[in-house]
């Protein structure tokens, strides 16, 4: 008659996190905690769109205020810190548009490929590579092949 099989009283206590009348009070309390939280969390958003309006209201009539002050003072026209630049520019383009074809500066001499005699580069040259030389002969190795 030790404690094995003895009676099941949890089931009528009070206390019983089981029963049905706790489970449906936790369920009222979750429900009503979610929205004092959402309440509150409501009111801040509140708060901050009056606070936002407000500071929109204020510059809105300050500008309404300056906007009779602006039209007194006189235009300003553009301010460019390039002009000489671009004058510059400008004459450099007029004077290469001025010049003869046979004036004209050779693009291979602008990038980088000598005097601009016309001259293929070394590696556009037939049969220049060592590695594509037989011994002895003059004849690119690929020259034979049909």
């Amino acid at each position: 008659m030790g404690g094995h099989g003895g009676l099941n009283i949890l089931p009528q206590k009070s206390w019983n996190v089981y029963g049905q009348k706790q489970q449906q009070k936790v369920q009222r309390d979750e429900e009503k905690a979610e929205a004092e939280e959402s309440a509150a969390l409501e009111a801040t958003l509140q708060g901050l769109r009056d606070e936002r309006s407000g500071v929109l209201h204020e510059r809105a009539s300050k500008r309404r205020r300056d906007e009779g002050l602006l039209k007194e003072l006189p235009p300003t026209e553009h301010v460019n810190f390039f002009a000489a630049e671009e004058e510059e520019l400008a004459k450099r383009l007029k004077a290469e548009r001025e010049l003869k074809p046979e004036e004209k500066p050779d693009d291979s001499a602008r990038l980088g490929h000598g005097s601009g005699s016309g001259a293929a580069p070394w590696y556009a040259q037939k049969g220049s590579s060592f590695f594509n030389k037989q011994q002895g002969s003059d004849t690119a190795l690929g020259d034979n092949l049909p």
